[in-house]
């Protein structure tokens, strides 16, 4: 049926197709690209799905206000999403018809966006990638399956974190690694070289919006915050494998070698500026190209096991996310619930204490100001706060999670929740890792504790044999060195061996139940490693089995 160019103009669901050689011709629908944890323009499956259609397209990224107001969500989050925003609307422009092409923006919710879209322009399909998300992603995911049912919308979602669509307890043995590497090992998809979107005439792109004109409810400054953005993740993948790597597997424990050695990738595979499949395969060709420098004759130092144990992680890492795809309860539950007896009070004053780096215990503070710092923390570190926070001040992980995804800058919910339920013991099938905050700090903190004095400035002074325990300094001591205790720095908030002994004797009082066996069998069964990816699932295997009914395991001081 032929439209007049005036009907076109005064009904905007008809889009002119802006383009080379344009002629005229009119599109009734349009492809939406929906982006959320995959802003990047390489190997991204639904962009490249969707330029091979022929209908024009739209990549949208929404500004959910379920996510912009929860208490997981921070405004060092915001500045990251849309320094990666700004990074894509850049190289769209550059391979999109016309001269309005670009990302389009929306502030509100997914689905009215949706509604709001499809009105101007039908929607045909819309295309994603699939997140293992938390409950407010989960939510709205199916709402947004039921509009998109109710409108007959096709929506495809893609898979890019190593997940399988099978649960992992009916996989047969080896069988979830065999899907991992399957899918790691696929070929990258390319970048299309063009694209074709709807005219920004009809559909107005939007702008990339602050913090203050989203009402993000929890704000504040990370000044040492990583950048994001594709190219500041791939330049970042490039440093690490050509030059900051090769002491990783030495140097990952200490939050001062770490800063360095660490990959720092996180936080762009977190927010999908730089995808895992694209990171994987960046290993692999690295470590073949070792692996000839190696057989040439050429010495290769520690390149080979630093990158070993790199790639273990990044198999781990879609481990923990697949535990919460099958069971999103691990979010808010215990995933052994015999341990809900336990850490019933919440102390609000021991909470404030360690929130604020204000503990007396001196590692466990820097740790904690360095994160506020700069978003970023070791994965050892990381365990020491929520080991020392769970064990020693007796707080329940729930009322931590919140806090710690504002802090972390790469909050990912498949880490995140399933990470502090072990961490904390209540999975059943971890060993109770207990750290010691003085041992950390003699193991890690460097050799003059220069970790501690940097971001615990009070003890900058303090001699070397008491920076561990500045407590039991003399009071002479405390005069000299201008800290004194209780008053420019805090005492210890607890007994560090009282508190460590209670968790002990609780934990192993819980953990000989047969209710607590029954259970840590069945949680080994959902979720436990059935092969060996890099040595973390041997392990857990053995202290589950240990656990399930064949004595308990006792506490691990770290």
């Amino acid at each position: 049926r032929p439209f007049s160019s005036s009907f076109g103009r005064k009904h905007a669901h008809f889009a002119l197709l802006e383009r080379p050689g344009y002629r005229g011709e009119i599109s009734l629908d349009m492809n939406v690209v929906w982006l959320k944890r995959d802003v990047r323009l390489h190997d991204h499956e639904p962009l490249a799905l969707a330029a091979a259609l022929p209908e024009p397209l739209l990549l949208l990224y929404v500004y959910e206000p379920c996510h912009l107001q929860s208490d997981s969500y921070h405004e060092a989050h915001h500045v990251f999403i849309n320094e990666g925003l700004a990074d894509l609307d850049g190289r769209v422009r550059t391979i999109a018809s016309g001269d309005d092409g670009g990302l389009t923006l929306r502030l509100g919710d997914a689905v009215e966006v949706l509604a709001a879209l499809h009105a101007l322009l039908p929607i045909k399909r819309l295309l994603s990638h699939r997140e293992v998300g938390n409950a407010i992603s989960r939510a709205r995911n199916a709402r947004v399956s039921e509009w998109a049912d109710a409108h007959g919308v096709s929506w495809t979602q893609c898979a890019q974190d190593g997940v399988s669509d099978v649960r992992h307890s009916e996989l047969d043995e080896g069988s979830w690694a065999k899907k991992w590497s399957a899918q790691m090992c696929r070929p990258q998809i390319d970048a299309p070289g063009s694209l074709r979107l709807v005219s920004g005439r009809t559909i107005l792109r939007g702008a990339i919006l602050p913090s203050v004109a989203c009402d993000v409810a929890h704000t504040g400054r990370r000044p040492s915050a990583q950048h994001g953005g594709e190219a500041a993740g791939l330049a970042t993948l490039r440093s690490f494998f050509e030059t900051r790597g090769e002491r990783y597997s030495e140097e990952l424990s200490s939050p001062l070698t770490g800063w360095d050695s660490c990959s720092r990738l996180s936080p762009y595979l977190a927010w999908g500026h730089v995808s895992l499949r694209y990171t994987f395969q960046a290993l692999s060709r690295r470590q073949e190209e070792v692996r000839a420098l190696k057989r040439s004759g050429e010495e290769t130092g520690g390149w080979l096991k630093s990158l070993a144990a790199h790639g273990a992680r990044l198999r781990w890492r879609s481990h923990f996310s697949q535990k919460l795809h099958d069971q999103p309860s691990i979010e808010h539950e215990n995933m052994v619930s015999t341990y809900d007896e336990l850490r019933k009070d919440f102390d609000e004053t021991k909470y404030e204490a360690w929130l604020n780096g204000r503990t007396g215990f001196p590692m466990v503070d820097a740790c904690m100001r360095s994160l506020h710092h700069s978003g970023w923390l070791n994965f050892r570190m990381r365990c020491l706060l929520v080991s020392f926070a769970s064990y020693q001040l007796w707080l329940d992980w729930r009322r931590l999670t919140p806090v710690m995804a504002r802090l972390f800058l790469d909050y990912e919910p498949g880490i995140h929740y399933p990470q502090f339920q072990m961490q904390a013991g209540t999975t059943g099938i971890n060993a109770t890792r207990i750290y010691s905050p003085a041992k950390q700090a003699e193991d890690h903190a460097g050799g003059d504790y220069e970790f501690i004095r940097r971001w615990v400035p009070e003890l900058e002074q303090v001699p070397r044999e008491h920076m561990v325990e500045p407590h039991k300094m003399p009071p002479a001591v405390q005069r000299e060195c201008g800290c004194t205790i209780g008053v420019d720095y805090p005492a210890p908030i607890v007994d560090g061996a009282a508190s460590y002994r209670r968790a002990v004797s609780e934990f192993a009082r819980v953990r000989a139940k047969a209710d607590t066996k029954a259970e840590a069998a069945a949680v080994y069964e959902k979720h436990g490693s059935r092969k060996r990816p890099g040595g973390g699932g041997a392990r857990e295997a053995s202290g589950a089995k240990r656990r399930a009914g064949e004595g308990g395991a006792g506490a691990d001081a770290t």
